[in-house]
């Protein structure tokens, strides 16, 4: 096996080359758009025969940080992770994990009741069970 290096910088023109490509995937995003969010928790949307299950993880965020609205095809998580105060003098030699405000809009692939909507966070994961509405008819462009 033939191993070539490569420079560093090399390497960051080789990722801009790829990031400009029509279709290709950015690698680094340069800015944010001033609606969104510092960092947003990463979320599974399963359906199943009566109902439709999200599970997010939220590590770190407690119950009384948390809004989750439900409308009829729509579920929006919001939030906050709050950083971990360490008492006295400090200096971080690296600081990777995330905070602050969160906000996630989840469109559902059917109506939902949202007053059957049950939510429970455990370790770290928020899981919503949704139940559909009339047997789980399927949304469609036309419903509103």
């Amino acid at each position: 096996m033939v191993r070539k290096r490569i420079s560093v910088l090399r390497l960051a023109s080789r990722r801009a080359e790829v990031a400009s490509v029509p279709g290709g995937v950015p690698l680094r995003r340069r800015g944010r758009l001033p609606w969104e969010e510092p960092w947003a928790p990463v979320m599974d949307v399963c359906e199943k025969e009566d109902r439709v299950v999200i599970e997010a993880e939220l590590p770190g965020v407690e119950t009384a940080d948390i809004s989750l609205l439900v409308h009829h095809n729509r579920v929006e998580l919001r939030g906050e992770k709050k950083r971990e105060r360490h008492s006295g003098p400090a200096s971080y030699h690296r600081l990777e994990r995330t905070s602050g405000a969160f906000r996630r809009a989840v469109a559902l692939p059917c109506v939902i009741l949202p007053e059957r909507t049950q939510a429970l966070l455990d370790n770290g994961v928020l899981s919503v069970v949704l139940f559909k509405a009339s047997g789980g008819k399927r949304r469609t462009v036309r419903d509103k």
